[in-house]
């Protein structure tokens, strides 16, 4: 384990206890080689106060991804490369996949300064939250490539209610709700081969808002975003537990098809209720019959026919939405 690993790990034994050099380096190490070790981590973002003549300190309860701690957790499965901030996990993570990089090369991110929602919208992701990509090279056709996001809808559903007790929903096709309010939105980026139609390989991005933000979510997304704890109320180790649970279970899941899909039906509080499909510029209402086995959704419309949705969206009057 690095140095830099180190003094992480120690700063988050006690966020508010003042560590002295000495305290970090363990005797193994000088006080410079300590000074530098921290320089370079507040040089990355991670918020490292220097308090002159007594050492260092986060000064309060904080609470993100540890690489080590989340391989740990999954016993050596995953062995994640984090970083403090980055434009975006699922395109750095593409850009990886085009160079070779292999099946399971997961990348996580404490922020992201330009994270990304389906249909081109943008993801709000300061930190407090968990920011997961995850390369796959699965040998399916492109067709079957939703099951990506919906089997991590599941994984994702799973790993909160695991984790926190807290009961978790899932929107069609990529919406995690809890408390009322959406939590997490998935996002798969995939590249098809010409030859064959496979996926050559694909990028499950995952974003989970685990605190909310300081000052409170931005007033576009205020209505509808939420996080699983309010700011303040941190818990120690928390995101580490989130993205093992998150990753062991995708991975368990995605062997499993007619589990992962069952978990789906559970969840998705849109079976049975009238919605409106929404696909570019227009509106449909239509009560949500079933889900597929594609993850495709089955609705009536006025007229009594029934299609599937495969693309779009869907919305939901406020008041339908668990809580």
């Amino acid at each position: 384990m690095s140095l830099k690993s180190k003094i992480l790990q120690k700063l988050l034994t006690d966020a508010t206890h003042i560590f002295s050099a000495t305290e970090l380096s363990e005797n193994t190490v000088s006080r410079n080689a300590v000074w530098k070790a921290v320089r370079a981590l507040q040089e990355k973002g991670y918020p490292i106060l220097n308090i002159a003549g007594k050492g260092y300190t986060f000064g309060g309860a904080v609470d993100f991804p540890l690489a080590e701690d989340i391989e740990k957790l999954t016993n050596g499965k995953f062995s994640p490369a984090v970083v403090w901030q980055t434009a975006s996990t699922n395109t750095d993570l593409r850009r990886l996949a085009e160079e070779g990089a292999p099946h399971g090369t997961t990348l996580i991110a404490c922020r992201q300064n330009g994270g990304r929602g389906r249909m081109g919208r943008s993801f709000f992701s300061e930190a407090g939250g968990l920011y997961l990509s995850l390369l796959l090279r699965p040998q399916t056709t492109a067709e079957r490539g939703g099951d990506i996001t919906g089997v991590a809808a599941v994984a994702v559903a799973e790993a909160i209610e695991a984790v926190t007790g807290k009961r978790a929903y899932i929107k069609w096709v990529n919406d995690i709700f809890c408390g009322g309010k959406k939590v997490c939105g998935i996002l798969t980026d995939a590249a098809v081969s010409l030859e064959g139609g496979l996926l050559s390989y694909a990028v499950l991005g995952i974003g989970l808002n685990v605190y909310s933000p300081k000052d409170g979510f931005p007033q576009e997304i205020r209505d509808i975003a939420g996080a699983l704890y309010p700011h303040g109320d941190t818990k120690a180790g928390l995101i580490n537990r989130l993205a093992a649970e998150v990753l062991c279970r995708f991975d368990s899941l995605y062997q499993k098809p007619d589990e992962a899909l069952d978990g789906y039906k559970r969840r998705c509080f849109l079976i049975g209720q009238q919605v409106t499909a929404v696909r570019g510029n227009e509106e449909q209402p239509v009560r949500v019959l079933d889900v597929a086995e594609d993850y495709s959704l089955l609705v009536e419309d006025q007229k009594g026919e029934k299609k599937l949705l495969n693309s779009g969206e869907v919305r939901v009057r406020p008041e339908e939405v668990p809580v």
